[in-house]
């Protein structure tokens, strides 16, 4: 006896095509081809396939979700860490020394001078550079440079617009939109040194 729900269930959630599943299980094409057909196998199989997928998708999406909420927690800790370094006075005038204490035998210890430690300082700078680019982008947030630079293209773009809008009517149009070419006017060296 054949168990046609077995086959199915082979062909539904399998990689396999019906030809192959009829020699596997030595069962004419025809009749398996007619099966399938009736009980819309392929359907199943469609679905089958967009269900498992999506739930890949959404595994994987909760993955990323959790990664991301760990490299932020672990990017604020470090930002916190390098607040409280900046924060003491002393951070930046400490030196790690190795002297002889006599008999061959040395002694590595950390003083504090009043020369600062610049190497140090920069290495922080970078830091800190890092790890504001690193919650900025996860946060989306723009630093000061990008804003102005939206501002400055959404004025230009202003401008553009007006300016064809003014040479529309001129034209003759009414400075009403329409479909064709966008008329952009020619700025001159003397005006672009003004802006």
């Amino acid at each position: 006896m054949i168990n046609w729900s077995r086959i199915e269930a082979q062909y539904v959630s399998g990689e396999k095509t019906l030809r192959e599943l009829a020699k596997e299980k030595r069962v004419s094409y025809s009749t398996l081809s007619k099966k399938a057909s009736e009980g819309g196998w392929a359907a199943k199989r469609k679905k089958y396939r967009a269900e498992v997928e999506s739930e890949a998708l959404a595994r994987a999406r909760e993955r990323g979700l959790k990664r991301m909420d760990e490299l932020l927690k672990a990017s604020e800790k470090l930002m916190d860490a390098a607040v409280e370094a900046i924060q003491d006075n002393k951070q930046f005038k400490r030196w790690v020394t190795t002297g002889g204490c006599g008999e061959g035998a040395s002694e590595t210890v950390e003083k504090v001078f009043d020369k600062r430690d610049t190497r140090a300082m920069k290495d922080m700078v970078f830091v800190l550079k890092e790890l504001t680019g690193i919650l900025r982008d996860a946060y989306g947030l723009q630093t000061p440079a990008q804003e102005l630079g939206e501002k400055l293209a959404r004025e230009r773009i202003s401008q553009v617009k007006a300016q064809t809008q003014k040479l529309r009517r001129e034209n003759g149009d009414g400075g009403k939109e329409s479909g064709g070419a966008l008329i952009l006017p020619v700025i001159d060296e003397v005006e672009r040194d003004e802006e």
